[in-house]
């Protein structure tokens, strides 16, 4: 009795393939090309969008060691309606002053 070859696939219990034609192999070519691309596109677009979050927030703490410095130079000044105004020109709180009251003496 002859010895029939079989399959492997077959043999594993899978349908057997035939072998791809050639516009197979170019179809799915094109489809990892494509795939790559969109790929390239995606990576492309995620890195502006971080590289514009990163520059805004050295632009916000930028702006807010200016206007640190700023209020800092508007309350050393000693006059204080010059500091009020400097303070109001830089829209700031004006400054919290504590003004020590005397002790209670206790009975």
């Amino acid at each position: 009795m002859p010895r029939i070859a079989l399959i492997t696939s077959y043999r594993l219990g899978h349908t057997p393939t035939l072998p791809a034609s050639r516009t197979d192999r170019k179809a799915k070519a094109i489809l990892g090309a494509v795939a790559a691309l969109a790929v390239l596109g995606l990576l492309a677009v995620f890195q502006n969008v971080v590289h514009d979050s990163v520059r805004q927030g050295q632009l916000r703490h930028e702006a807010t060691a200016r206007h640190s410095a700023a209020t800092w130079r508007c309350t050393a000044l000693v006059s204080l309606r010059q500091r009020d105004d400097c303070l109001a020109e830089l829209n700031a709180p004006p400054p919290q002053v504590t003004l020590l009251a005397p002790r209670a003496t206790r009975p």
